[in-house]
């Protein structure tokens, strides 16, 4: 709550956002760096949101199929297969 308020005094507050322009900014981010992991699952999550699990479920297959460049993909990937089971 403090920290709204910090944002909305220095800054005049949040910029208007939606899910479709965060979609159309991870899709971005994809294009431009097509082999981070976390920004696939991110993505899939959106899409799952805005009801459209079949793009989803596409996002965190391709996912699974990309080489781990980070120590954190294996998990993110785990995270991605928990979520395909839950939304097959």
């Amino acid at each position: 709550m403090i920290e709204r308020a910090a944002v909305k005094v220095f800054y005049g507050g949040f910029p208007p956002s939606s899910l479709k322009d965060g979609i159309a900014a991870f899709e971005k981010a994809k294009a431009l760096t097509p082999g981070f992991i976390l920004n696939y699952l991110e993505l899939a999550k959106a899409y799952h949101r805005n009801n459209q699990d079949d793009k989803a479920i596409a996002l965190l297959n391709e996912m699974m199929k990309l080489p781990n460049h980070t120590e954190d993909d294996p998990t993110i990937k785990e995270t991605g297969k928990k979520l395909l089971a839950a939304w097959q």
